[in-house]
Order: structure tokens, then C-alpha cells, then sequence
């Protein structure tokens, strides 16, 4: 099981979660696929709209990350 967070990144600081949501894959890949699948979706109704995501394992470790920091 994983956990997919579409976080907010400003420069060097720690990015901002501003959409958590539990996958039940059992492989990253599936996990990767809905982070990307949804992306779009979470971008268009959030404010301030995700940069990217990251993907969590289940002991909360970050194992995943995509996105570009804004300035």
C-alpha cells in the first residue's frame, strides 16, 4: 500500500501537501500511474494547484518525487 501527496514546492522548502490520498497498489508503478492519472484532475481543483507529487511507502517513507520547485 502506498500514499500519494500532490504537494505545493517553493524553492528549498519543504513542500506543501495539499491533497493526500491512500492507493491500495501493491507495486510502485500502479502507484505512479494513478499519481500521474489523477494529476491533472487534483491541479484544476486545487488552489494553490500542485506543482507535483510524491509517493510514500507504508512506513511513511518518501520512495518517489516528481515536481519542479517554483521561486
Amino acid at each position: 500500500m502506498f500514499t500519494i501527496e500532490y504537494v505545493v514546492a517553493r524553492g528549498k522548502m519543504q513542500p506543501v501537501v495539499v491533497e493526500r490520498m491512500a492507493s491500495a497498489a501493491e507495486r510502485l508503478v500502479v502507484a505512479l500511474n494513478t499519481a500521474k492519472s489523477l494529476f491533472a484532475k487534483v491541479h484544476a481543483e486545487r488552489s494553490p494547484p500542485p506543482d507535483g507529487y510524491q509517493i510514500l511507502d507504508h512506513a511513511g517513507t518518501v520512495v518517489l518525487r516528481s515536481w519542479e520547485a517554483r521561486p
